[in-house]
């Protein structure tokens, strides 16, 4: 409705007007919200190295043994083709050896060797093969080297953090690559400190990305934390919620907007937020009284978000004048234009 604001030598003030009726009045405490994976994965490496290659970004999505960084392994690939080398070296030497010593096993039993002869051969050929035991070993030791110089996820899920670029060394001991389980997802809330004593463990909570508050998913609060978190100067409370499978749209390390319902009551007698203005300290409200404006006191109950509850001052239905900024004063002439 709108109110036509008589006044003497200017042209009506077109108002627009509300009326208290009855209806529910909703209470929500509003905080912002980090979608993360149950299970996150702080990754490092196993050997302090300079990173050659990484091969995620932020966001990717990783199968359980993806590779994800790579460590330089050039020192070690060459060192593994030197030992290899070794390797097959030992083994041409273990070949030849084990002839010579059959020759001289068949020359000993025809008296042209003596056994001195042979038990030298044994030793040699002993000897070779205990060497290339331990070569052997060089060579797999090499290889696990090299094994670890490679980062591998070991979960299902995505990456959410990723701390060094190529060429910047790794060390041990280091988080460098995040990896939350995209399986398993909930919402971690901060909450000021002035809301937590409001907040119980299974209250409808309504969750919407960041910036699309008009699709939401319905959720539940299900732990809150005892301790209190700090961050610079700030301190919040960490609040987990439920987010079920069915909201795939959200992703490990979103910002979500979070909405926990305190309080819902019905029916009351209530009145938009945008109605409410203050006289000496009081609430009040622009109303018409015999064709004039007046500010009348009310008294309201619980605030919610769009609406008050009004517990006396204003009857139902009566009119109720939203000033929208502008400067009104009492007593001015005013009427509804649309009255009969």
């Amino acid at each position: 409705m709108l109110i036509t604001l008589l006044k003497s030598k200017q042209p009506p003030l077109a108002l627009t007007t509300v009326r208290a009726d009855v209806g529910p009045v909703t209470s929500y405490i509003r905080a912002t919200g980090r979608v993360t994976g149950l299970h996150d994965v702080r990754l490092g490496v196993a050997l302090s190295g300079t990173v050659q290659a990484i091969h995620v970004t932020v966001g990717s999505q990783v199968a359980s043994g993806q590779e994800l960084l790579q460590l330089d392994d050039r020192d070690a690939e060459q060192q593994l083709a030197v030992d290899e080398l070794a390797v097959g070296s030992i083994d041409t030497s273990i070949t030849h050896q084990e002839r010579t010593l059959r020759d001289l096993r068949a020359d000993l039993a025809a008296g042209a060797v003596s056994r001195m002869q042979v038990q030298q051969a044994e030793e040699n050929l002993a000897s070779l093969r205990i060497q290339r035991q331990k070569t052997e070993a060089q060579v797999n030791q090499t290889r696990t080297r090299i094994q670890q110089l490679t980062l591998r996820s070991p979960i299902t899920g995505i990456v959410t953090d990723i701390a060094l670029r190529p060429g910047e060394v790794a060390t041990v001991g280091q988080p460098i690559i995040t990896v939350s389980d995209s399986e398993n997802l909930q919402i971690l809330a901060n909450l000021e400190q002035n809301d937590v004593q409001d907040i119980r463990i299974d209250m409808p909570v309504e969750v919407s990305l960041d910036g699309t508050s008009g699709k939401t998913a319905q959720e539940r609060v299900l732990r809150i934390e005892p301790a209190v978190r700090k961050e610079g100067s700030s301190s919040y409370t960490a609040a987990w919620i439920s987010l079920t499978s069915s909201a795939q749209r959200f992703r490990p390390n979103q910002q979500v907007d979070v909405r926990v319902l305190i309080g819902s009551h019905a029916p009351v007698l209530r009145l938009p937020l945008e109605a409410l203005s203050t006289k000496d300290g009081q609430t009040a409200v622009w109303t018409l009284n015999n064709g004039t404006l007046r500010l009348l006191p009310i008294q309201i109950g619980v605030i919610g978000d769009r609406f008050v509850e009004v517990r006396s001052g204003v009857s139902q239905d009566q009119p109720v004048v939203l000033a929208e900024g502008r400067s009104l004063e009492e007593g001015e002439p005013a009427s509804e234009a649309n009255a009969p």
